[in-house]
């Protein structure tokens, strides 16, 4: 382990042909100056773990943890493995939805650079990602991925030696035909692999499980184990509603509710399987494991149940977790981080720092900032730190017409006062999330200072990532299975 002085995020030490030079560096610059203040040179402790975990969790809305104040235990593992590590509670996604969102955490790009702003796209070959810098410093790479828009035709296979796709297919919850792996059968085929020997040396693992997203068929032991006393389902879903007369009308709700708390818990219960499997075969050692969700999901908030078509913080409000598992010997503190801004793009770049490389984007530098001295420095750092999150929703169905609410693009930025959410067809809005985090109440007319404070920012950052291109769309097989799952049409 090593201590060194820095506190960039700018990746300009190493180059190759995919750089744009001088157009890239002008982008980053004018994204920084948006999104980032604090002061240089606090130390940046640097580790070179033998093996790295990313587990990638579908549809977890953080709010549903009980490490986030959750009143029901619906991840018991995850909850134990948070309090052994750095937790941060204020990430975001930069997307609601799974393939924009992935491309983010492998690339360190916004969607409107990488060009993936839907499930359908293929991330393009001449991004840098994660898996392929690590296959460069000689890891052997796996994934393991269950569903959704994660296929090898979304090209986010690139980089991976291995990366294995469900074979199996299921009925959706709206009867569509649809290719799917359960999160004990997705646990499964990680540790046979695992055991096969291949994960001898340097290791990047990645399992992506698809459980809590819908088809939400959980067993009936972990529907069992969330399931609230008679009595108990007014106090806890309060939250969610507004009137008396809500409580009494949604309790079909409450039940796919209760069925989606349920999946959380079965995926809970196989990812600590994975987990505890590392120990017997000897790979507890030097490895790191980095948790997070691509997105969240809506249960009725807003008057919507899923995720894509909104970016309000129930679907883009994400669990992030960095644990060691050597962290007394690396002096890694185990804490929970409240005071300080995380994103997806963060994620690849704080593994490069912690092996002490960088990773390199085509169209534009990358955008992450190094987590490594909050998760070292501690609380007292005095390090770079986000001052606003970036979130985006572009063109979700291409068949709507230019007028159609759903038809538009909205941006999100959000510090820890104020939460502005810009709309291309003029329904901006304003919340203060601090007094009203479920953003229930508009103040765009009444906040004039932070209106135009946010949106001017939100303009700026638009206007310095967006080139106006679109990524390729996969072919045809691919976009069937994700009409199925009711994201095109």
């Amino acid at each position: 382990m090593n201590s060194v002085a820095s506190c960039s995020n700018d990746p300009g030490g190493r180059t190759d042909g995919r750089r744009t030079g001088v157009a890239s560096l002008a982008v980053a610059t004018a994204i920084s100056s948006a999104l980032a203040f604090g002061a240089c040179g606090a130390p940046e402790m640097r580790v070179e773990p033998e093996r790295i975990v990313l587990v990638t969790i579908d549809t977890l809305r953080a709010d549903h943890l009980p490490f986030f104040g959750y009143p029901i235990d619906t991840a018991p593992f995850l909850t134990s493995l948070a309090d052994r590590s750095i937790n941060f509670t204020k990430a975001f996604s930069h997307s609601a939805t799974t393939g924009p969102s992935h491309s983010s955490l492998f690339t360190s790009l916004y969607p409107l650079q990488h060009r993936v702003q839907n499930n359908g796209q293929r991330l393009d070959d001449g991004f840098v990602t994660l898996s392929e810098a690590l296959a460069d410093r000689g890891f052997e790479t796996a994934a393991f991925v269950s569903g959704g828009a994660l296929f090898g035709d979304s090209n986010i296979a690139q980089g991976f030696a291995t990366y294995e796709t469900p074979r199996m297919t299921t009925r959706n919850d709206n009867g569509n035909l649809i290719r799917y792996r359960s999160a004990n059968r997705t646990t499964d085929a990680a540790i046979r692999w695992l055991q096969t020997g291949a994960a001898d040396g340097k290791f990047f693992l990645w399992v992506h499980y698809f459980d809590p997203h819908n088809p939400l068929r959980p067993p009936q032991q972990h529907l069992d184990q969330v399931t609230p006393a008679p009595g108990e389902a007014t106090t806890r879903h309060r939250a969610f509603l507004t009137d008396e007369q809500e409580i009494v009308a949604a309790r079909p709700r409450f039940e796919l509710i209760e069925r989606y708390d349920a999946e959380i818990r079965f995926m809970d219960e196989h990812l600590g399987r994975l987990y505890e499997a590392f120990a017997p075969l000897g790979l507890d050692s030097n490895t790191l494991w980095v948790i997070t969700a691509d997105h969240g999901q809506g249960l009725g908030t807003h008057k919507w149940w899923g995720h894509h078509r909104y970016i309000y913080n129930e679907q883009i409000r994400v669990p992030l977790i960095f644990h060691f598992s050597d962290a007394d010997a690396l002096g890694v503190e185990p804490r929970t981080v409240d005071d300080a801004l995380a994103e997806h793009v963060d994620v690849p770049v704080t593994i490069m720092d912690l092996l002490g490389g960088t990773l390199d984007g085509q169209r534009g530098q990358v955008q992450g900032r190094s987590l490594t001295p909050l998760i070292f420095a501690g609380a007292e750092a005095d390090v770079d730190r986000r001052a606003y999150a970036f979130s985006e929703r572009r063109r979700i169905f291409q068949d709507f017409s230019d007028d159609h609410p759903e038809a538009g693009e909205r941006y999100a930025l959000q510090d820890f006062q104020h939460k502005y959410l810009w709309s291309s067809l003029g329904a901006d809005e304003l919340y203060d999330i601090a007094a009203d985090p479920y953003e229930t109440r508009n103040l765009i007319d009444v906040a004039p200072q932070a209106r135009v404070r946010m949106k001017q920012t939100i303009e700026r950052i638009v206007a310095a990532l967006d080139s106006n291109e679109e990524a390729e769309i996969v072919d045809e097989a691919t976009l069937e299975q994700l009409r199925s799952l009711g994201y095109v049409r």
